[in-house]
C-alpha cells in the first residue's frame, strides 16, 4: 500500500466545515493510492486493483481481448434464448471481453451492443485504447483488440457517449 501526503485546500465558510482526515498538520491528509497488483482494495473505495478507475491504465491493467467470435458460445438454432444470455460471454468469466460491468446496471429488456474502432490515419487498427461509457461506471471498459476493434454494453432508449483514452 502507497501513502502519499496530500496538501488539502479547504474552501469553507467557517473552519468548523473543513475536514482534514484528522491530520495534526491542517490542510496535510494522508491519501492511500491503489496498488493496481495486490488483489486488495487498497483506498477503500471497493475496487480492487484494474477495477479501480487510477489503475485501469497502468500497464498491468492493460489487455487484449479476445474476438468475440473465438470466446462466444456457439448457438442453437433450434433453442431460443434472450438477446441477454446471448452476450454474457461479453462480460463474464476469467477472460471476459468487459471488464468492471456491474450486471445490476443492465437493463435486460433494453440493452444493446455497442462496436467500434480505433484506427490510425491510414486506417489501420490500433490495439490496446481503453473505452469506456462516461458517466456510466457500472457498464465497466475493455481495451480495443489487435484489429482495433471495441465491444461494450449500453441500454437502449438513451443517447450514449463512448469514450476511448490513448
Amino acid at each position: 500500500m502507497t501513502i502519499r501526503k496530500l496538501f488539502l485546500f479547504c474552501l469553507m465558510v467557517s473552519a468548523s466545515n473543513c475536514d482534514c482526515g484528522g491530520s495534526q498538520n491542517p490542510g496535510l491528509v494522508d491519501l492511500v493510492v491503489e496498488d493496481c497488483d495486490n488483489e486488495t482494495d487498497d483506498n477503500g473505495d471497493g475496487l480492487t486493483d484494474c477495477e479501480d478507475n487510477t489503475c485501469r491504465l497502468k500497464e498491468v491493467c492493460r489487455f487484449v481481448p479476445a474476438d468475440p467470435e473465438d470466446i462466444a458460445p456457439k448457438l442453437d438454432p433450434m433453442n431460443l434464448i434472450d438477446f441477454s444470455d446471448s452476450i454474457k460471454f461479453l462480460y463474464e468469466g476469467d477472460n471476459a471481453i468487459i471488464r468492471g460491468l456491474d450486471p445490476s446496471a443492465l437493463e435486460l429488456e433494453n440493452i444493446g451492443v455497442l462496436r467500434s474502432k480505433v484506427v490510425d490515419k491510414e486506417g489501420k487498427g490500433i490495439a490496446g485504447i481503453m473505452a469506456h461509457i462516461p458517466g456510466s461506471p457500472k457498464l465497466g471498459y475493455t481495451f480495443s483488440r489487435e484489429n482495433g476493434d471495441i465491444d461494450l454494453i449500453a441500454n437502449g432508449g438513451q443517447s450514449v457517449v463512448l469514450r476511448r483514452a490513448f
